[in-house]
């Protein structure tokens, strides 16, 4: 498929030194003692070693499976959507508060939790399959989807607040879900360690960087927005706290618009390969034919004049006529006589 096989270019998975004296496979309990810690049981095939991450890796995508690729632009370009449109959603539900705008926003943002969700799945290796990336930690992609689960909490207590006629249960909700929003705002930090690591994977060092601005911005917003509701004076900044989410939303829409591009460029130039060269073999084919019967009509020619030749001068070309060693000197001579003097 490649002119170069990926396995040459590194993986950027390095484990460093040997097991210890007595270490046992975690799963079979096979000794693997001396060996080194990149070594898969040779017993069961179980990865025993935590993996280190390589900054420079950039080449995962070339060594997952095509079909994973695939799935993967389709998630990003969700992801992408569902992140615009939650903002403006939420725009909406503020400007025009009425259930119709809640159900959209509540929709929209469970659009957003299932494709972080798939788009967070621990990236498979095709060369290596019992390695993971370092930062493919379920626990992290846990907390990363339960935090954004939290924009739906926010936006029921919201929308339960709106049928309210209670003063002070209307208080209660608002701040209830106020820091449900504070919640989701800060797990835009682990979802950006991840998508930064997805960026990393697949070569883009641009929306790398974005990913980790986008994070941080959005968890601005969340823990200004929550301090704004408790503090009164910090209030004056709370247009600045907006300023820094619609940021964050722009900048992260941007990454998951460019890693959805690459993810597509990857199937499209697998296939182009696979065209290519399946034209390539075919062209092959074609020339080795057209040798091969270029080569029997030369044969044939060069049967055909020696027939031809041999009906002229009556001797099979094919035959060798022996050559004559015979000398004669005519009768009663003898060649090799010997006169006396």
């Amino acid at each position: 498929m490649s002119p170069i096989d990926p396995r040459e270019l590194g993986h950027g998975l390095t484990p460093s030194g040997s097991f210890e004296e007595g270490y046992r496979c975690v799963k079979c309990k096979y000794d693997l003692s001396g060996l080194p810690q990149g070594t898969i049981c040779p017993e069961c095939g179980t990865a025993n070693s935590r993996v280190s991450y390589d900054k420079k890796r950039g080449t995962g995508i070339s060594r997952a499976p095509i079909e994973y690729v695939r799935t993967l632009g389709l998630w990003l370009w969700l992801a992408a959507f569902a992140l615009i449109g939650t903002w403006f959603a939420g725009a909406i539900a503020a400007i025009l508060p009425h259930p119709v705008t809640f159900g959209l926003r509540l929709v929209v943002a469970g659009g957003w939790i299932a494709a972080v969700w798939l788009a967070t799945k621990p990236k498979p290796d095709r060369f290596a399959p019992g390695t993971k990336d370092a930062f493919d930690d379920h626990r992290l992609r846990i907390a990363a989807v339960a935090c954004q689960a939290m924009w739906l909490v926010s936006i029921g207590l919201q929308s339960a607040a709106w049928f309210m006629t209670n003063q002070d249960v209307i208080n209660v909700l608002m701040f209830s879900a106020g820091l449900a929003r504070t919640v989701a705002a800060a797990g835009f930090v682990p979802l950006g360690i991840m998508l930064a690591s997805l960026a990393n994977w697949m070569g883009d060092a641009e929306a790398e960087g974005r990913c980790q601005a986008a994070s941080w911005l959005v968890a601005f917003y969340g823990v200004g927005v929550l301090l704004a509701s408790v503090v009164g004076f910090i209030g004056i900044f709370y247009v600045l706290f907006w300023i820094a989410y619609l940021a964050g939303v722009i900048m992260l829409a941007m990454s998951l618009f460019a890693l959805a591009r690459a993810a597509n460029w990857a199937v499209q130039n697998n296939k182009h390969k696979r065209v290519v060269s399946g034209r390539r073999a075919v062209i092959e084919r074609e020339r080795a034919v057209a040798a091969e019967a270029q080569l029997e009509d030369r044969l044939a020619a060069i049967d055909a004049g020696d027939r031809a030749r041999a009906g002229r001068d009556g001797v099979p070309r094919d035959v060798p006529v022996p050559k004559s060693h015979t000398i004669d000197r005519g009768d009663g001579t003898q060649p090799y006589e010997v006169k006396d003097e």
